[in-house]
């Protein structure tokens, strides 16, 4: 694997304005770890001159260490880029529901009617949720509280995906697929 096909393989994924230099680099020591079985040893990147030699401009740090613009090791970080450590998306328990989001296509439009009745029969739906179920305050916000979790019948939709209900489900699939079809009449 060379560069040319990484950034090929990855040209329809990432913004191009930056080059994402360190992406590239990574998937080329992942590579090398790969098909020579051996771990990397921590060492500078590739690129270890951040800035750009060309301008003058330096690593904040010296070589190999851990500070500014050094290359600290990552907490489980060998697991990670081998796959050999599970992420969340992976894991999975006996009897585990899947969650999908049913969002607002209305920037500002009233909520007047949920009705789950039709996707609680399609396979796999076990429940529908919606702001009534939230039990307490279901309003939050950083600097006042005051955007709701999910929108309530009644109330406004503040932008285009606001959460209006969650399907649970037995798989991802027929909590995405209940969730398409669940509808909100809005005016």
């Amino acid at each position: 694997m060379n560069e040319e096909q990484v950034r090929k393989a990855l040209n329809g994924h990432i913004c191009r304005c930056t080059g994402y230099q360190r992406i590239v680099d990574a998937v080329l020591t992942a590579a090398e770890a790969w098909e020579t079985e051996t771990l990397p040893v921590s060492q500078d990147p590739r690129r270890a001159d951040v800035f750009g030699a060309a301008r003058g401009l330096r690593r904040a740090s010296p070589t190999g260490g851990d500070g500014i613009g050094g290359n600290g090791l990552r907490y489980r970080g060998d697991e990670h880029t081998l796959g050999d450590k599970p992420y969340v998306a992976d894991m999975s328990i006996a009897g585990m529901l899947h969650g999908a989001v049913v969002l607002s296509m209305h920037p500002r439009a009233v909520v007047l009617e949920i009705e789950p009745s039709a996707v609680l029969s399609m396979p796999g739906v076990e429940r529908v949720l919606v702001a009534e179920d939230v039990p307490g305050n279901r309003v939050v916000g950083l600097i006042r509280q005051d955007w709701p979790v999910f929108v309530a019948q009644g109330e406004t939709t503040r932008c285009v995906g606001d959460v209006l209900a969650l399907v649970l489900a037995d798989t991802r699939f027929h909590a995405r697929l209940a969730a398409d079809v669940l509808e909100a009449s809005v005016r």
